[in-house]
């Protein structure tokens, strides 16, 4: 067994804190551009809307089924499913976001300083259009998301 090597261990070191201060600013950075996208939301997007939502997990299907989401001036309205326009059997449409929830998630989610995070922003309104968190690599199947395919203004 050869000695230690004091060079090697050093570089480990100084490897791992530029890893965990690339990682502190990367967080830093969501956080930014979630503050930036918010205001954009709250100034430029409509009172109404629907938008199609797809949750990414390994989950259930029912879980994972998009759904077209009705959302009448910050209350969520009505949940169809996409595919075939049905309602949702719900027992509670509280239970589905309005896009203010969305944003509300990827707060609290970058608050609990995850693996991994990746989050796209729609450039005109500044809603989240996709966003994927990995909160630790070393635990499988423990990673979600979810993708806004299409949000459309409603009259009202």
């Amino acid at each position: 067994m050869s000695p230690a090597n004091p060079f090697r261990s050093f570089t480990y070191a100084l490897l791992a804190l530029a890893t965990a201060a690339s990682a502190c600013s990367d967080v830093t950075g969501l956080e930014r551009e979630l503050e930036d996208n918010r205001a954009l939301w709250e100034s430029e997007g409509p009172a109404s809307y629907s938008f199609d939502y797809h949750v990414v997990c390994y989950c259930l299907p029912e879980v994972t089924r998009p759904v077209t989401i009705t959302v009448q001036h910050g209350e969520v309205v009505s949940v169809t499913y996409v595919d075939t326009g049905e309602p949702v059997d719900t027992p509670c449409l509280c239970d589905y976001p309005t896009v203010d929830d969305l944003f509300d998630e990827i707060e609290s989610v970058l608050a609990e300083d995850p693996y991994s995070v990746r989050v796209d922003y729609d450039p005109e309104l500044g809603y989240p259009a996709d966003f994927f968190v990995d909160y630790d690599l070393q635990i499988a199947d423990e990673e979600w998301g979810f993708d806004v395919l299409r949000l459309d203004p409603l009259p009202g």
